[in-house]
């Protein structure tokens, strides 16, 4: 979606937005991915600046898919699964509990 040189002021802007803008059932791309400035989370899918946190979802994909979303969010969360292997991830009571080999956070 790119107005160009029609839209000049924000108002213009936000009615381009409004007639030609529109939602998808499968939202994705609200969180980048990489080591630029905008960049949300890194190649680890940690998130720039929060030591324990993560983003395992749709929304680190730069565009949408022209398929269905499951198999790329499959695959997003089997490298989330990857990296977070081995990391004793506490949650806010900072208690950790093991079952099997996986860790479940304690409510």
């Amino acid at each position: 979606m790119n107005p160009g040189d029609r839209c000049q002021t924000d108002d213009e802007l936000l009615g381009f937005a409004r007639q030609y803008g529109h939602t998808a059932y499968h939202v994705v791309g609200t969180c980048k991915m990489g080591h630029d400035p905008r960049a949300v989370v890194n190649d680890e899918l940690r998130v720039h600046g929060l030591a324990s946190l993560r983003v395992v979802d749709a929304s680190i994909m730069p565009t949408m898919t022209s398929g269905n979303t499951n198999a790329p969010v499959i695959m997003i969360a089997e490298k989330g699964r990857r990296h977070g292997q081995g990391y004793r991830l506490p949650n806010a009571a900072g208690r950790i509990a093991r079952s099997r080999s996986r860790l479940i956070e304690l409510g």
